[in-house]
């Protein structure tokens, strides 16, 4: 029984080490600067076989004044098809105007890495949500200069 434990264990010893690791941290309501950090997309199936898209932004948390938060990463925005206007949203603050186009804010949405921006953090009746409220710094490019 262990030696088949351990041969499928290393079955998956690679997509192990490539992994990424998830957390649920999020920092007390309120406001706060957060540097976008990542971002990532990809198709998940649900229970009942439907196919769904969805996008996710990490960020990280820029707190000098407070060491307890100061650089703690977390889920920024995870964004579906269930609800695009919460996408629509984000994708609009970052634009710096209203987005009508989904393949549109897929672009803004990816090429936000690296901007700095205003988020506020409140919990609702079920889930406790982030929302991007205002762009202060866009990404920058690799010659210093704001992104398009």
């Amino acid at each position: 029984m262990a030696n088949e434990f351990d041969a499928l264990l290393q079955q998956t010893a690679e997509e192990f080490a490539n992994a990424e690791t998830f957390t649920d941290w999020l920092p007390d309501d309120g406001d706060y600067v957060a540097l976008i950090t990542g971002y990532k997309e990809g198709v998940k199936q649900n229970d009942n076989g439907d196919k769904q898209w969805w996008m996710r932004l990490n960020g990280r948390i820029m707190a000098e004044g407070n060491p307890e938060i100061d650089q703690q990463d977390f889920t920024l925005g995870y964004y579906t098809g269930k609800a695009p206007g919460i996408l629509k949203s984000a994708v609009s603050v970052l634009a710096g105007r209203p987005v009508q186009n989904i393949s549109d804010a897929r672009v803004i949405l990816s090429t936000s890495v690296g901007a700095l921006v205003q988020i506020n953090v409140s919990t609702g009746a079920k889930y406790r949500n982030v929302r991007i409220t205002k762009l202060i710094a866009p990404p920058q490019s690799e010659a210093g200069t704001p992104s398009a």
